[in-house]
């Protein structure tokens, strides 16, 4: 089974200014029972999506309500210096 994981914002019609992924083999036949790719272009039709739309989206309220994880300026500048 495949799973397309494009984001898109249905109230905005313009192409994604993205290029298209690179194509790969949905399944590694040596792999594992369970294989996932999470590749740059699922994350930036999202980010896209989300920015072309009136809507935001709180990524720190949706990490502290899924794994209670309270996200501050010190705990980013640590990940991101």
């Amino acid at each position: 089974m495949a799973l397309n994981g494009t984001f898109y914002n249905v109230n905005h019609t313009d192409a994604t200014l993205y290029p298209d992924p690179v194509a790969f083999p949905v399944r590694n036949p040596t792999g594992r029972s369970l294989q996932v790719h999470l590749t740059e272009y699922v994350i930036n039709t999202a980010a896209e999506a989300d920015l072309t739309s009136d809507n935001r989206l709180d990524v720190s309220y949706i990490l502290y309500e899924l794994l209670k994880i309270n996200i501050t300026t010190t705990n980013l500048g640590t990940v991101l210096p």
